[in-house]
């Protein structure tokens, strides 16, 4: 079936709402395939507001907008009332949600090619969910057991269709080969690596000529990306003169409490909240380091900021593929203290930072063009179908 010109994209939140990873990368790949002439819908939860996400909505694109509800089965009904009215030829769907499984069905039973597309290594899993739910602290303090019982019952649901949808889907998409082996090596699901979208046209400032002493931490604050630990970077280098900035939205209250106290007890480090993604870009075009504090995730969007941006890229433990550590590209370390002195002995080393910022800078421009990716992206599916 050569003659696919139509795509829905499928994602639970999106840039509309919130600004993370795997919605940025949707948005960029929604906005290519319609340059490239497709009809694309986009199937989301209905929006809150509007964020700025590197350029303006697009308007050919349309949007179809489901209502979430407390109960999982009642939100998967209106999916499936807006699914019935999008005309398309395929789907592409992101972040494991009860959406992957009843897009999967639909595609199936319409015998219409499906794309799942991998955001995080938990993913390459059966019961993500459940295992996020298990760490929660409202979770493991929660006394009223019905609670507790009503909350697991709808995550063993979502995690039960998120699997079906990743079974049933014709194409997998993965970040990396990590992602690929535990995909296979979890659901013994094969999957092919495409790497994440960068819209180089959509990058309008230049990384400044004279680089600050920043310091920056860029992330919505959940606990796998452990801000806590970016928290204690602070305190080990406040005697050092660095601009330190942190930005993020923030839900969790132990996780203010820290912010706001070391806020006060560090004059340099201030908390900015959720920025749009033009603001946080222009941190990374004058920030001289980037820090990532996360234990595990996909391939971090940070990272292409950062190395666009020229912006030394400092990881405590991912690093997808050791792309960083292989191409020497940054640093990697998982001891919170070894980063700090890493970063005092560099402080003044402007030849080493600008020699490893231009590597990782020709490594996005050559391996995460947009146009490259759009090109995987559409052979896979022609050939898939």
């Amino acid at each position: 079936m050569n003659s696919l010109k139509s795509i829905c994209f499928a994602i639970p939140s999106f840039v509309t709402s919130s600004v993370g990873g795997a919605e940025l990368q949707v948005w960029y790949l929604a906005n290519e395939f319609n340059r490239m002439g497709w009809n694309v819908y986009i199937l989301t939860s209905a929006p809150y507001r509007s964020i700025n996400a590197g350029q303006p909505l697009n308007y050919e694109i349309k949007f179809c907008y489901y209502k979430t509800y407390k109960l999982e089965i009642l939100t998967s009904l209106s999916m499936l009332k807006e699914l019935i009215k999008i005309d398309t030829d395929c789907y592409y769907q992101r972040i494991d949600s009860t959406m992957t499984g009843i897009i999967g069905v639909y595609a199936k039973m319409n015998r219409w090619p499906m794309i799942w597309a991998c955001s995080h290594d938990n993913y390459c899993g059966k019961y993500a969910g459940l295992q996020w739910l298990k760490k929660k602290e409202w979770y493991i303090n929660e006394q009223f057991f019905p609670k507790k019982w009503y909350a697991w019952i709808n995550c063993f649901f979502r995690d039960s269709m998120s699997y079906l949808g990743k079974r049933l889907a014709r194409i997998r998409l993965v970040q990396s080969n990590r992602q690929k082996i535990l995909l296979y090596n979890k659901l013994n699901l094969k999957s092919t690596v495409v790497k994440n979208a960068l819209p180089l046209e959509f990058l309008s400032t230049k990384p400044c000529s004279k680089k600050e002493e920043l310091v920056l931490w860029v992330a919505n604050m959940r606990d796998f990306k452990r801000p806590d630990l970016f928290i204690k970077l602070v305190y080990e280098l406040k005697n050092v003169p660095f601009k330190i900035r942190m930005i993020g939205k923030c839900n969790y209250s132990y996780y203010l409490k820290q912010i706001e106290k070391c806020q006060i007890d560090i004059p340099n480090f201030k908390w900015l909240g959720q920025l749009s993604y033009n603001e946080t870009n222009e941190y990374f075009q004058k920030a001289k380091y980037y820090v990532n504090t996360s234990d595990s995730e996909g391939f971090p969007n940070t990272f292409l900021q950062a190395m666009l941006g020229r912006t030394y890229i400092v990881s405590r433990k991912v690093d997808p593929d050791n792309i960083i550590k292989r191409n020497l590209m940054g640093f990697v370390n998982d001891d919170i203290s070894k980063i700090a002195e890493h970063l005092c002995e560099i402080k003044e080393n402007d030849k080493l930072i600008n020699d490893v910022t231009d590597r990782a800078f020709d490594y996005a421009i050559k391996e995460h063009s947009i146009k490259k990716i759009y090109k995987q992206i559409e052979t896979i599916l022609r050939e898939k179908t």
